[in-house]
């Protein structure tokens, strides 16, 4: 098991919100409209200025419709980030998908965790009325 590292960008920028939070409800995501995602488990980090964004345990991401490509970018806060293509009936999205199998010590809850670019491609998130365990 790897021991996790703070991570160097609040060195630089200690004032950084990097906040996550474990959901209470259950969220989907769907594209081309076919359930990719469906989870009450699901994390939301909020990022300094960026989009908020909702992490899914990837046991619950019907792992069929995404396929791993070599692509990878960095944050310093994060960590190094994995990606994977989408594809779904006659639609593909190279790079719609994300995630952080070693992230740094601040967000640690995300290993393992898959994100969406949902405003992206034909995407659609949506906020269930159950709150029922998978």
């Amino acid at each position: 098991m790897t021991q996790m590292q703070a991570a160097p960008g609040f060195t630089k920028h200690p004032d950084h919100r990097m906040e996550l939070s474990q959901t209470d409800r259950t969220y989907e995501i769907t594209f081309a409209g076919i359930l990719i995602a469906r989870s009450s488990k699901a994390i939301r980090l909020e990022e300094g200025s960026y989009q908020g964004r909702l992490y899914f345990p990837k046991q619950d991401v019907r792992m069929e419709y995404l396929t791993a490509i070599e692509t990878s970018t960095y944050c310093p806060f994060k960590g190094d980030a994995r990606y994977w293509t989408l594809s779904a009936g006659a639609q593909t999205l190279e790079g719609g998908a994300w995630g952080y199998d070693n992230p740094y010590l601040e967000c640690e809850n995300i290993a393992g965790y898959i994100c969406f670019y949902t405003e992206k491609g034909s995407f659609v998130l949506t906020e269930c009325d159950d709150i029922a365990e998978n």
